[in-house]
């Protein structure tokens, strides 16, 4: 099934559907790196404000926009924050220097982004004295939008403006350009420190390059490389798919359930262990840490206008058809129905992942298992679908 079709009523909603996920994508990249699921958009609209105080033109003011947004995108490829790296404190922190470039990397395949937003995710950490990362530039060598980015990042992440500013002339002619510092030394007394809320600018988007669906997946297999599962978002998605066309689920949440599927791991993503290895995906053991896993990603999505249907699907994933699961101790049609086929779906994915089943057992000893949580854990109608396509190899 082909998610986030165009059908054609306005040309911007393609590419509003773009910027949503790349906001999505900022967020888990943020979440992976230890920062707030919300700190990229923050660092974007204080970017955004000072690049139209300077004067930028628009193409350099949308490159900065979306460079903020995915400042943190490389989290998610960096090798010392990967679930389950074993690498001693020094060594990481050297790895985790590289994040910038590889969201550099990261953002040079989504064709849709402006020109030069890869360049100022690149060089956002450059330092004014050469001592930055990851290329050592220093002085007018540093492009001024990465600096502006660089900027907007220390003060966004500060305890509260007063704090921002201050940190911001700490660092000038170290960190910062001196000239840098007093022009946002000036934006900050002229707009009082906190900008106005800046619509993203959709129309630098090119739709024509890369498809909303091809940019979910692009996203989500960054998800599971990081979490050391590769292909777990595709495999979770064909198996909910297949359950939701067999239970008749309604188109619409029928496409909720398919970026749910692909997206539901990201409330983990801080986690040093991934979920299938922590528990058993079948023991009440698990309950706690999923719900709230389940709260951070339904969270993140709930503030993403084109992905907010998925929230809560991903939300209750981890309610227990008998009342017992959590947050809310649903039961029963309380659960969302496509909440209630995630749980299936990915039950069925981390069976066969967590105790490492040939293809023939994968036929039969998750089956068994799922059986004998239907009406307690699952509800016992997907659980019957379920049973009937994986019989049947379809």
């Amino acid at each position: 099934m082909t998610l986030f079709q165009d059908v054609g009523t306005d040309p911007r909603d393609q590419a509003a559907r773009l910027s949503d996920l790349l906001v999505a994508y900022g967020a888990i990249g943020s979440l992976a790196c230890g920062e707030r699921a919300d700190l990229g958009r923050r660092v974007a609209t204080i970017a955004a404000s000072f690049a139209a105080f300077l004067e930028f033109d628009d193409a350099l003011r949308a490159a900065v926009y979306y460079a903020a947004v995915l400042r943190s995108a490389g989290g998610l490829d960096n090798p010392a924050l990967r679930k389950g790296a074993d690498l001693s404190e020094r060594y990481a922190r050297l790895l985790r220097g590289d994040i910038p470039a590889e969201g550099a990397r990261a953002c040079a395949r989504i064709a849709a982004l402006p020109p030069l937003c890869a360049d100022l995710v690149r060089w956002q950490a450059e330092a004014w004295d050469g001592t930055g990362n990851p290329d050592r530039l220093r002085w007018d060598g540093i492009p001024i939008g990465a600096q502006v980015v660089h900027a907007a990042a220390v003060y966004a992440m500060a305890s509260d403006p007063d704090d921002g500013i201050a940190q911001i002339a700490a660092r000038s002619g170290r960190v910062l350009a001196p000239e840098l510092v007093r022009s946002f030394t000036m934006w900050f007394h002229t707009t009082g420190g906190e900008p106005l809320v800046e619509e993203p600018p959709i129309e630098r988007l090119d739709s024509s390059a890369t498809s909303a669906q091809s940019l979910l997946d692009f996203i989500a297999a960054h998800l599971d490389e990081h979490d050391g599962v590769p292909g777990r978002c595709v495999r979770i998605a064909a198996i909910a798919d297949k359950l939701a066309v067999r239970m008749k689920l309604a188109e619409s949440d029928r496409v909720a359930l398919g970026v749910a599927a692909r997206l539901y791991a990201a409330g983990g993503v801080a986690e040093q262990v991934p979920e299938n290895e922590r528990f058993d995906p079948l023991v009440r053991l698990a309950i706690g840490p999923r719900a709230e896993n389940a709260r951070r990603a339904a969270a993140l999505l709930a503030d993403i206008p084109s992905l907010r249907s998925a929230a809560g699907v991903v939300g209750a994933r981890a309610e227990w058809y008998d009342g017992t699961g959590k947050p809310a101790g649903a039961a029963h049609q309380a659960i969302p129905l496509s909440a209630r086929i995630l749980a299936v779906a990915i039950a069925c994915e981390e069976l066969g992942y967590h105790l490492a089943l040939q293809l023939r057992e994968r036929r039969t000893t998750p089956l068994r298992r799922l059986a004998d949580a239907a009406g307690t854990q699952f509800d016992p109608e997907v659980v019957r679908v379920a049973t009937a396509c994986l019989e049947n190899g379809s």
